[in-house]
């Protein structure tokens, strides 16, 4: 056993014994644990399952906090109450995605240099996240720069092998999270076209980016999935059909000949966004708690 293990196994048996703590685990098993010691214990899930471990938290009555809407009609359906489930989605540093810099600026900072107008994508290039459904619309609108961030290193050289010879498609792979808010300023829209074919894009997920983009101020183009939806409306996104290329060319080239609509929107997102922070995420967490 590790230095860290051995310091990780001695701090849970020693806060186990404390019994007026309340334990917030990510863990099924951890959680089945303190609630058969009788602990008060906070489950929190990312995904829906359906399994015996968590039949078995259903059925105890156990607290669940979720990330959408989604993952706790999952566990509804086995029985969960309403009062012991809270839905609390991802959320965003709010400070660190108001920035101050013009668009111009942005481009410079990160070597951006286009007069074009710019669609952009940050996140992971995974088949559910619709990274390629946004590639595929990039060879309908020859005229505007397409620009993905992010991926992991065989998903980056798979997207580079596969659109390299897209010429208005740019791929930069993976940059530092502290850079992202100046990747998304220097944008004229933001593409988040999560695809609907996989429960855990469709129902489940509760996107970092979103919030992230939602703070940054740009319009946003987003896929008309269920566990956008939840956050996002018309008031503050444009929307195309989840997995439909031509609708997401279309709508990125309306929103971006529609400039005062989409900077409406834009700004109705920066301040929905406010009640997103991870400060007012934690809040919502402890008053449900207590």
């Amino acid at each position: 056993m590790s230095f860290a293990e051995s310091v990780a196994l001695s701090a849970f048996f020693d806060c186990i014994q404390k019994k007026d703590f309340i334990y917030y685990t990510r863990d099924e098993i951890i959680a089945i644990y303190l609630s058969n010691l009788g602990r008060r214990v906070v489950w929190e899930s990312h995904v829906g399952k359906n399994n015996i471990l968590t039949r078995f938290l259903v059925k105890r009555g156990v607290a669940i906090a979720t990330i959408s809407q989604g993952v706790a009609d999952v566990y509804i359906k086995l029985g969960a109450k309403k009062e012991h489930i809270l839905v609390a989605h991802d959320g965003v540093n709010l400070e660190q995605f108001s920035i101050n810099e013009s668009k111009k600026q942005a481009r410079d900072k990160v070597s951006l240099h286009s007069d074009k107008k710019i669609a952009l994508y940050s996140g992971h290039l995974y088949d559910w996240k619709g990274a390629r459904t946004f590639a595929e619309a990039a060879k309908k609108i020859p005229d505007i720069d397409c620009v993905f961030v992010g991926g992991t290193d065989i998903d980056i050289k798979n997207f580079r092998d596969r659109y390299r010879v897209v010429p208005n498609i740019r791929i930069i792979g993976r940059v530092p999270h502290v850079d992202i808010p100046m990747y998304l300023k220097s944008a004229d829209i933001l593409i988040l076209p999560n695809s609907g074919t996989q429960d855990i894009s469709r129902l489940y997920t509760s996107p970092l980016k979103l919030f992230e983009y939602m703070a940054s101020g740009v319009p946003i183009v987003a896929s008309d999935v269920e566990s956008l939806s939840e956050v996002l409306d018309e008031s503050c996104a444009f929307f195309f059909e989840a997995d439909n290329v031509d609708a997401l060319a279309q709508k990125i080239m309306h929103a971006l000949s529609n400039a005062e609509e989409s900077g409406e929107k834009a700004l109705v997102a920066k301040d929905i966004v406010k009640d997103y922070s991870w400060k007012m995420r934690a809040k919502k967490i402890l008053d449900f708690v207590n």
